[in-house]
């Protein structure tokens, strides 16, 4: 179970921003690992922004699919075969967070991932 949930996890951005800090660096890390243990499992890397960020209609779209491929970069530089992830960028209409402030917008300028394929997943240490 706790793998599922590693290949899961959403991973966070800074304001305005695509780049991979550290810590999401190393959360997709231990996605690798787990992707390279586990061949038939397929993602969806889907890009978010917040609601300040919706704000700007023209950068939207194309900075959640940034954020989208930035992680799917990352993924394919160490090695996952890009077949295997699918890229989105979707306007999100449901937040993990909808208080109006920093805190809470934080939370939603991310990258989901989903399974879309590989039910059985085997843990790697």
């Amino acid at each position: 179970m706790r793998a599922r949930a590693e290949l899961v996890e959403s991973i966070l951005f800074a304001a305005n921003s695509a780049e991979l800090r550290l810590p999401e660096r190393n959360m997709l890390d231990r996605k690798v690992a787990l992707l390279k243990a586990n061949p038939n499992v397929h993602l969806k890397i889907d890009g978010k922004v917040d609601e300040k960020e919706k704000g700007a209609d023209k950068g939207k779209a194309p900075l959640g699919m940034q954020r989208a491929n930035a992680a799917l970069k990352y993924l394919v530089s160490k090695g996952i075969d890009a077949g295997r992830l699918d890229v989105a960028a979707t306007d999100d209409t449901n937040p993990k967070c909808t208080t109006h402030e920093e805190w809470c917008w934080s939370q939603n300028r991310r990258v989901d991932f989903t399974i879309t394929a590989g039910d059985t997943i085997t843990p790697v240490p």
